[in-house]
């Protein structure tokens, strides 16, 4: 990527403005709570307002932006957290995209793939500790070989997939009572690819958040060729 564009791209990205804001620290803490923690859920908007005022709160929260803007209005927590959910979602910035529940007709908020992206890099600004990393890496491992495991619906293919692990594990077993000692990974080895694992399970996320997106916007475009029929 030149100059040029890498400039237009760090001027334009919602990720970029998110990180850069003056309210970063606030948008960033809230967010993760609400939606990163929970998988991100959508949440009604409703709740979100609420749960923002209480952490305005708990916060006491002011800054310069809100200091010349929100606070000038004289508005109470829930009206100063009604303004910021909307500055996060507006196209300006796009932090939060909602949409109308069917059933319940609420409003609902879930954060946008620029939201993720911005989760997922300050997942990698955190130091990293080896401490429990091992029992998160062994349940990792252990899903994603379930996945394998039963994903093969050929018998004659799930058997040759059988008889070559029991031939590994046979090979293993002779190894180990031929030697007596048994190879591990040093810990920099072990964290090296708990490391992987972890960025390309954030990177996941982002994608099905980004695909999310898209087919939102094709749902959305076909309900409103219908509407444009129906009149």
């Amino acid at each position: 990527m030149n100059y040029e564009h890498l400039k237009v791209l760090l001027k334009n990205s919602p990720t970029v403005k998110m990180l850069r804001s003056n309210n970063a620290a606030l948008i960033i803490s809230f967010l993760q709570s609400q939606f990163r923690e929970t998988n991100e859920q959508p949440i009604s908007n409703t709740i979100l307002i609420q749960k923002l005022a209480d952490y305005l709160d708990e916060l006491n929260y002011q800054d310069e932006e809100d200091e010349m803007y929100l606070s000038s209005l004289n508005l109470d927590s829930v009206d100063r957290a009604r303004k910021y959910i909307e500055q996060w979602t507006d196209e300006k910035n796009r932090y939060l995209s909602n949409y109308t529940d069917e059933n319940s007709k609420d409003i609902m908020n879930v954060p946008t793939k620029h939201t993720s992206r911005v989760f997922q890099i300050v997942e990698l600004l955190k130091d990293r500790k080896l401490v429990g990393t091992e029992s998160k890496f062994k349940d990792i491992f252990h899903k994603l070989k379930e996945l394998i495991d039963n994903s093969i619906e050929d018998p004659a293919k799930k058997v040759e997939e059988l008889q070559k692990r029991k031939s590994e594990i046979e090979d293993q077993i002779r190894k180990i009572k031929r030697e007596q000692t048994v190879s591990t990974f040093e810990d920099y080895q072990i964290k090296s690819r708990y490391d992987d694992v972890t960025k390309l399970t954030n990177e996941l996320i982002g994608d099905f958040r980004e695909v999310e997106e898209n087919f939102k916007i094709i749902v959305r475009s076909i309900y409103e060729k219908q509407s444009d029929k129906s009149l």
